[in-house]
């Protein structure tokens, strides 16, 4: 962050003495400031099942009342409790039952300190803008503080995608991948060759990212979104087809015909792409600049031609 933007003295000192900033600290930081830029992962229990807890794609708390009260899967137990083999036939006169996956009631925590971090970040800030940039590692729904900031970029990183394939590599998948050499040339060729385990995981992790501009399509209802980076630069061809297909599934026919999706060089810098679009973002709400700069620019071209 350092590299990209003049960040407040009171937050630099903390962080080279390894310290969380006081709250003076904060509140000094965020009166000097122009805007904020929060950077976080979607949740990372996101596809965890673990302990009876449902899924929870917020960062805040979620107990799933909206669930079937019997799951569709279960498996089979004795009435001591230890699971029916494969080689043995469930006895129901015996005691033999059928587990229940429901999570219905159930909640899971979620990590309230990234909400309680954004929330702190607006409360701060006042009106002066905010910059969310999410890693979209599993599917989010954004709508707890998409309200709050005034930008969000999203994107989905190259460790998702390698995550997945190590995944099912681990499980015995048959591919051309080495999983101690997944680099981003490896990946891109596996997938263009039409790989299986390399082509799945990435269409996994670009509905991850579609789901995402889904969210962003149906409350913003933007004229276009430009998608980039290395993810994008795998196989554009098969990540817009994968994204069309969730946009047009889960966003109204009016919305769909109205948008364009496009694959485009983009800085690898998401922060620093947050910050230019922001600095755009204030040119063109103040129109009178840009006529004064095409003003002096144009006597400047007229002085020079005088002077050859």
């Amino acid at each position: 962050m350092l590299k990209y933007y003049n960040v407040p003295d009171s937050l630099v000192q903390a962080v080279e003495a390894g310290e969380m900033p006081s709250d003076e600290e904060k509140a000094q930081a965020a009166s000097e400031a122009d805007f904020a830029i929060i950077e976080l992962q979607s949740p990372s229990m996101a596809m965890e099942y673990t302990d009876g807890r449902p899924q929870n794609l917020t960062y805040g708390e979620y107990t799933a009342d909206a669930m079937r009260e019997v799951s569709i899967g279960y498996d089979w137990y004795h009435a001591a409790g230890t699971l029916v083999q494969y080689n043995e036939t469930p006895d129901e006169s015996k005691g033999d039952y059928k587990s229940n996956r429901s999570r219905k009631g159930n909640t899971h925590a979620g990590t309230p300190e990234n909400l309680e971090l954004i929330q702190e970040t607006v409360e701060l800030m006042g009106d002066k803008p905010i910059i969310f940039i999410l890693s979209m590692e599993n599917p989010m729904v954004v709508s707890e503080f998409e309200p709050s900031v005034d930008a969000m970029l999203m994107y989905a990183s190259m460790r998702a995608l390698r995550g997945r394939i190590v995944e099912q590599l681990q499980n015995g998948a048959l591919s051309r991948l080495d999983r101690g050499h997944l680099t981003a040339n490896a990946l891109a060729q596996a997938v263009q060759k039409g790989d299986h385990v390399a082509c799945e995981a990435y269409r996994q992790v670009c509905s991850f990212l579609a789901m995402g501009i889904v969210s962003l399509i149906n409350q913003l209802n933007p004229g276009k979104i430009v998608m980039g980076g290395r993810l994008a630069e795998i196989h554009p061809g098969l990540l817009l087809d994968t994204i069309y297909k969730e946009v047009e599934s889960r966003t109204h026919s009016l919305l769909v015909g109205k948008i364009t999706l496009e694959v485009n060089q983009l800085h690898p810098s998401p922060s620093l792409l947050g910050a230019g679009a922001y600095a755009a973002y204030q040119e063109l709400s103040h129109p009178e600049h840009l006529l004064t700069a095409f003003a002096d620019r144009t006597a400047l071209y007229a002085r020079a031609r005088e002077l050859a």
